[in-house]
């Protein structure tokens, strides 16, 4: 949705990068704003790896000028924190927040036009169970801050709930909707 967005806004360049295989309905996108005239380069990066994120900025720059990023990556695992492990809280903190530190550690001596971090309204309102999501988007929150203060172009979007495709088809992401709703919290279409 966000790269659809950005071609509706001319956008004819873009790096799609994500830990899994493109869905199918993925790559239907993709070939559809191919069909526009964009250029689309999908590869598979991890951005809680930072080897991997430096060699995918370096990379994508050597070939093209990069002027701007979005960090989408969404990993949640509800758990009570007296049933939140170690490991549970890493799986969680990875994608989110480590990801941001590596893409803003590997493009901050870039001249980029922004940078944009999609964070969660967990951060202020969060539910039973998100306690790992809600600090991992509060560091997302952090490290855009950070970052701004030192002249790098960062923003970051604490979103609400969503429903109509991706997560929000997920039985826990559904009980979550539902309990923002029952706070006056209305959730977000993609439109």
């Amino acid at each position: 949705l966000t790269a659809q967005w950005l071609v509706s806004r001319g956008a004819r360049h873009l790096l799609l990068a994500a830990r899994g295989a493109p869905s199918p309905e993925a790559l239907s996108s993709v070939a559809q704003m191919e069909l526009k005239g964009v250029s689309v380069r999908v590869c598979r990066a991890d951005v809680s790896n930072a080897p991997q994120v430096a060699a995918l900025i370096a990379t994508t720059h050597d070939s093209a000028p990069l002027k701007g990023l979005f960090h989408l990556a969404v990993v949640t695992d509800d758990a009570l924190l007296v049933d939140t492990t170690p490991e549970r809280f890493q799986r969680v903190m990875s994608g989110k927040a480590a990801g941001a530190w590596n893409l803003y550690q590997a493009t901050r001596h870039l001249d980029l036009d922004f940078a944009v971090f999609f964070s969660s309204i967990a951060t202020a309102i969060a539910q039973p169970g998100q306690g790992a999501y809600a600090a991992a988007n509060a560091l997302v929150d952090a490290i855009a801050t950070f970052a701004r203060e030192r002249g790098y172009p960062a923003l970051s979007i604490r979103w609400g709930p969503w429903v109509g495709g991706g997560l929000s088809s997920q039985e826990g992401k559904q009980r979550s909707v539902s309990a923002y709703a029952a706070q006056g919290v209305r959730p977000m279409t993609p439109d």
